[in-house]
């Protein structure tokens, strides 16, 4: 680094990004008494920052990300009360993020992404007054995220992909209301996603895919009304997803939706068409340029035309015997088979009969996953009639029962019932 740089008394900002200088940063730039701005990133530095740079009293940005700097970050840096803008991303830093450091009265943007960070997110975080700006991500810091983090209201973006973070995501969270973009990927984070977070309100990009989140699609979510890009794919999250996900402003600002490699099951929601299209003036559908992907998951086929554009893929549930709760002559016959899901207590149906007989359609009573209770037959005479082999009308002796849900029948074959004599 050109030492000249020292006479210059009166500098104010100083920028020497995406040069080739190596070794150490040069000492002495912390005694220029006006300097307000130091740039230094994408070198080759080493060692660590200078004593007398830590000491400024002017210093309000230090930019030395992309060099090769080591050492534990410095508690010094927390003592610079003009300091606002700190990045020492991608460089070799080890230790623990210092708590001297979370005590800055003036630090609003910090990134120490990209270094050897261990031992946690620190709890103090969430106390400092004007954070804004927080990325750790690409750090081996582990733990879990600590509920104070709630406490950071002003946050605006928080990256923290690839941290080892575990735990649950903490409700408290929820509280971020001027959070615009949060990526928490790549990490062991297990549970639910609270309902709480639909608090985000100005929440623009959210990235928890490549975890371990599991439970179902909470439609609290949709509080998320800026919300336009989601990802989740790639985590254990299940259940049917909600018929509002596409319907009435839910998501309204989507972009991109993708909740590829989880175990959604059930129906495709329809009412997701409208994440696709949506109604021009004259009020013919339109295609939106919105990417939803719901692809290796586990909906109930069959599936609507259109779910080719959502990538989505389903399987067949599957009735393998009947049984008889009152005996073969009762009012009631139970479906027994795999992949009932809970989301069928709704809309369960026993459907009678195929095109030769014609088609009865009874309420269904869903019991657990491999039983679905028909409590309510319908008699032989409400099937047609043909004619035997003596070319008599007679209704049929045995017709086939599968599983349906909303008037769709959801198993590709089914059972023989056979009436009583």
């Amino acid at each position: 680094m050109p030492s000249e740089v020292l006479y210059l008394r009166g500098l104010a900002h100083l920028r020497l990004s995406g040069n080739r200088y190596t070794g150490p940063i040069l000492p002495g730039l912390g005694s220029l008494p006006l300097l307000l701005e130091l740039d230094v990133s994408i070198n080759r530095l080493k060692g660590t920052l200078p004593a007398d740079l830590l000491e400024s009293r002017s210093l309000r940005i230090l930019k030395a990300g992309n060099n090769r700097l080591s050492g534990p970050v410095p508690d010094a840096l927390g003592d610079m009360e003009t300091l606002f803008m700190l990045d020492l991303s991608y460089n070799r830093f080890s230790g623990g993020i210092p708590l001297a450091l979370t005590r800055s009265p003036s630090l609003v943007h910090l990134n120490l992404a990209g270094n050897g960070l261990v031992g946690g997110v620190p709890a103090e975080l969430g106390a400092m007054p004007r954070l804004t700006i927080l990325a750790l991500e690409a750090n081996p810091l582990g733990g879990t995220l600590p509920d104070s983090l709630g406490n950071a209201t002003r946050l605006q973006s928080l990256t923290m992909t690839r941290t080892g973070l575990r735990g649950t995501l903490p409700p408290s969270m929820g509280a971020l209301g001027e959070l615009s973009n949060l990526n928490l990927a790549g990490n062991s984070l297990e549970g639910p996603i609270p309902g709480e977070w639909g608090g985000m309100y100005f929440l623009n990009s959210l990235d928890l895919s490549l975890n371990q989140l599991s439970g179902e699609f909470n439609p609290r979510l949709g509080g998320m009304a800026n919300l336009k890009d989601m990802k989740l794919s790639h985590n254990r999250l299940s259940g049917a997803l909600p018929r509002q996900l596409g319907r009435n402003g839910f998501f309204h600002s989507l972009e991109s939706l993708d909740l590829a490699h989880n175990m959604f099951y059930g129906v495709l929601p329809e009412d997701l068409l409208d994440t696709i299209y949506y109604t021009n003036a004259d009020g013919l559908p339109e295609q939106r340029t919105l990417k939803v992907n719901v692809g290796q998951n586990s909906f109930w086929c069959p599936l609507p035309d259109w779910a080719s554009k959502v990538s989505a893929s389903c399987v067949w549930l599957e009735v393998h015997t009947l049984a008889y709760p009152e005996g073969k002559d009762g009012a009631s016959v139970a479906l027994i088979g795999s992949g009932f899901m809970r989301s069928l207590a709704d809309g369960a149906q026993c459907i009678f009969g195929n095109k030769k007989t014609g088609v009865v359609k009874t309420d269904g009573v869903w019991e657990s996953s491999s039983r679905v209770l028909c409590p309510d037959i319908p008699s032989q005479g409400r099937f047609k009639k043909r004619k035997n082999k003596f070319g008599e009308l007679e209704p049929p002796r045995e017709v086939i029962v599968r599983l349906g849900y909303n008037d769709t029948i959801l198993t590709k074959f089914g059972q023989e019932y056979a009436f009583p004599a």
